[in-house]
């Protein structure tokens, strides 16, 4: 592994995917980094088996959008399928991934996370606004009663499971005509 880790010496980051092919009027990402693309699970499966054997027990798996991990190269979400492979790891203790969006999430991701004792029972989900009129100036694809709806699906499916949210307050001034 040619990866210098700089994080402490018990967890490591993983980046699963880069870019962002959403185009929300207030974010860059796309335009910076480029689209979404996938990386190989292969490659991640490899990588994170190099790092377990680093001594380090948790991997928090990141990109952009955790939830689209896969679509590109595979034709459909792909994450259910990665955390399971990765749970197979001897001696591996914890997975978190950041960050999934409502649209994403199928009831297969949902099922995963319930049953895997190494995954870590939440899902972290940015949200911009729960103004639908904000939302969708910002041409964001989920409103507030998909997050409601998303909400007691997971509840439903894992009561143990909890959703822990990042408010991101952006609001385009170019689309809104205002801030508040």
């Amino acid at each position: 592994m040619n990866r210098v880790i700089t994080t402490g010496e018990h967890y490591s980051y993983i980046r699963i995917a880069e870019g962002c092919s959403n185009r929300c009027t207030y974010c860059a990402i796309p335009y910076i980094r480029g689209n979404f693309v996938s990386r190989k699970m292969e490659n991640i499966i490899e990588e994170a088996k190099q790092i377990v054997a680093t001594g380090r027990r948790e991997l928090i798996l990141i990109a952009q959008d955790t939830s689209k991990y896969g679509k590109d190269i595979y034709g459909e979400p792909k994450l259910a399928e990665l955390l399971t492979e990765l749970c197979k790891i001897k001696d591996l203790k914890w997975v978190r991934f950041l960050y999934t969006y409502p649209e994403d999430i199928t009831d297969e991701l949902i099922k995963v996370v319930k049953e895997n004792d190494k995954i870590c029972k939440y899902f972290d989900i940015p949200i911009q606004h729960i103004s639908d009129t904000v939302l969708k100036k910002n041409e964001q694809k989920v409103y507030r009663t998909k997050h409601k709806r998303y909400n007691k699906q997971v509840k439903k499916r894992n009561p143990r499971c909890s959703n822990k949210n990042n408010f991101n307050g952006w609001i385009s001034r170019r689309n809104t005509g205002r801030l508040r």
